[in-house]
Formats: structure tokens, sequence, C-alpha cells
């Protein structure tokens, strides 16, 4: 769909005079924040997502990081 310049600036002009972003809330239920939160994994391809991947990997790194500077310490 293509807009005229005249139809844009009116469109902008409706937008900017509602200012819709003002009320947008998003879910509020519990149900809803569940549904919302699963958006995201509906068309994943793994198991897990790259994210929750990631979260993980940066878990064992700091476990591994808190390891070393214990056994440096002990060393000492």
């Amino acid at each position: 769909m293509k807009f005229s310049p005249e139809g844009l600036e009116r469109l902008r002009a409706a937008t900017l005079a509602n200012r819709p972003w003002t009320r947008a809330r998003g879910p509020t239920s519990a149900v809803g924040r569940a549904r919302s939160a699963a958006n995201g994994q509906y068309r994943q391809r793994g198991e897990k997502s790259r994210r929750e991947i990631q979260a993980e990997l940066a878990e064992v790194l700091s476990l591994i990081h808190r390891m070393t500077s214990t056994r440096r310490l002990i060393s000492k």
C-alpha cells in the first residue's frame, strides 16, 4: 500500500494528535504475560532459544572465572 505525500502527512498528523503509544500497555494478566513470553519461542528451531543458550554459557563462564580466582587465592 502506497501513500501519497499528502496522505502520509494526514496520517502523521492524526497519529500525533491521538498519541496511541501513551495508552499501549501490553498484557496485564499472568496468563497474558506468559502467552506473550512464549511468542518468541513459537518458531525457534531448537529446544532452547539462542538467548537461553547464551545465558547458560554466561553462567558457566562465570563459574569458571570464580573457580580460577579461588584456585589462585589458594595457591598463594
